[in-house]
């Protein structure tokens, strides 16, 4: 089972698109942490769900949302939609470890 943790730019999103996002994760059956209002943490996810699906499943859901989603842990895997520029320091720094 793989963890993600998703990130949203605060000042793209709504309440409401918030609402959904969580009830889409959580209908998914994963495990959710959500305390922070533009972060959730989740768990039990398959391994066969990569953070670049779950992206695009995110921008289907909630639209002009930015968003981050990574792997925590084992192989890193990101993927989001934000600027190119945050994307570079990502590529040089994240991936590596």
């Amino acid at each position: 089972m793989k963890r993600f943790i998703i990130a949203v730019d605060g000042t793209t999103i709504t309440a409401g698109g918030r609402n959904e996002l969580t009830a889409f994760l959580e209908g998914k059956g994963w495990s959710i942490w959500h305390w922070f209002p533009d972060l959730w943490l989740v768990d039990e996810v398959s391994d066969s769900t990569s953070a670049a699906a779950l992206r695009d499943q995110i921008k289907s859901l909630v639209r002009g949302v930015n968003v981050m989603v990574m792997t925590p842990e084992g192989s890193i895997d990101y993927a989001g939609f934000i600027k190119t520029t945050s994307m570079e320091w990502l590529h040089q720094h994240w991936k590596t470890r």
